[in-house]
C-alpha cells in the first residue's frame, strides 16, 4: 500500500519516474545478472525519452501503421547500439511498443 502511495507521489523504488520504471523493470528482468543497475536505469531513461519525443507530437499515432513501424525500427536501432542482442532487442521492442501505447495511446 505504501509503495502505491509513493508511486502516486512520483517516487518509485528504483528512483526513476513512474513512466520510466516499467521500462527499467523489463530490462532488469532480462539483464539483471549481465548488466549493471545504473546502465539499465540509463537505458530505461533513454528508451522512455526516445518514445516520448517521437509519439508526443502525434495525437493518433497508435492508428498509424507506418509511424508505429518507424517507432519500432528506431527503438530496435537504439537497443542494438547499446549492445542488446538482436533476439532480446526484438522482444523488447514489442514490449516497449505495447507499453508506449498504454502510456501515450
Amino acid at each position: 500500500r505504501e509503495e502505491l502511495i509513493k508511486k502516486a507521489k512520483g517516487k518509485t523504488k528504483s528512483g526513476l519516474s513512474p513512466e520510466q520504471e516499467p521500462y527499467y523493470n523489463k530490462l532488469k528482468e532480462l539483464f539483471e545478472d549481465k548488466k549493471e543497475d545504473k546502465e539499465l536505469k540509463n537505458l530505461a531513461i533513454e528508451v522512455h525519452k526516445s518514445i516520448e519525443e517521437q509519439v508526443s507530437p502525434i495525437r493518433d499515432w497508435t492508428s498509424k501503421t507506418d509511424f508505429k513501424r518507424s517507432l519500432n525500427a528506431n527503438l530496435k536501432i537504439l537497443l542494438l547500439k547499446k549492445k542488446i542482442p538482436l533476439g532480446d532487442a526484438s522482444m523488447l521492442v514489442g514490449y516497449f511498443s505495447a507499453l508506449a501505447e498504454n502510456q501515450y495511446g
